[in-house]
């Protein structure tokens, strides 16, 4: 799920924004309710939290609030946002299955013990099994970065999170197509 995060105070905005983003939410921000209005009508987002008038607005909260509250509202929203639940929380690619709300995974029934950015990564290849992701976007989702893609950054990350997820299966889901990308697939 995507969020926008509309705040000025700049210190409650870093803060929301990193309590998200660590929560496992993509996450934009902004200073001010026109830019947030313009963002929403450009269709950037899942689920826009801050008024219920613009288009996609789902929920909203006042000032002062606690951030458990607010990922239990943004939880709620995940889990309302359509019909079969398990289709909206849950992402399967052969034996492994990812817990959106748990922000668990497992491959043949066995937790796999992922950092934030490994379980962002699996993420983003299994709502994309079947398709080949290209480094650009890999670093443009996971990381937020527009950046040259001539860094190893993915490469690494995939590595490790290959050890984690093929290391003890006959049949690896990750692969690599040369020059190309990365591709998770049974």
């Amino acid at each position: 799920m995507r969020l926008l995060v509309v705040e000025d105070d700049n210190t409650i905005r870093d803060f929301l924004t990193r309590a998200l983003t660590e929560s496992g939410f993509g996450v934009d921000a902004c200073s001010q309710g026109s830019e947030a209005e313009r963002l929403a009508l450009e269709g950037v987002h899942d689920a826009l939290v801050v008024d219920l008038n613009l288009p996609d607005g789902d929920d909203y909260m006042t000032k002062p609030f606690a951030v458990a509250e607010l990922q239990a509202r943004l939880r709620a929203l995940l889990r309302r946002s359509t019909p079969g639940q398990s289709e909206t929380t849950r992402l399967r690619v052969a034996d492994l299955e990812i817990d959106l709300i748990r922000r668990e995974a497992r491959r043949a029934g066995v937790e796999l013990q992922l950092t934030q950015q490994e379980f962002a990564l699996l993420e983003y290849l299994c709502r994309n099994a079947g398709r080949v992701v290209t480094r650009a976007m890999v670093l443009d989702h996971v990381w937020k970065m527009r950046i040259d893609t001539s860094t190893n950054i993915v490469d690494v990350h995939i590595h490790r999170l290959r050890n984690k997820v093929d290391r003890d299966s006959q049949r690896p889901l990750i692969r690599t197509i040369r020059g190309v990308g990365y591709l998770l697939r049974e």
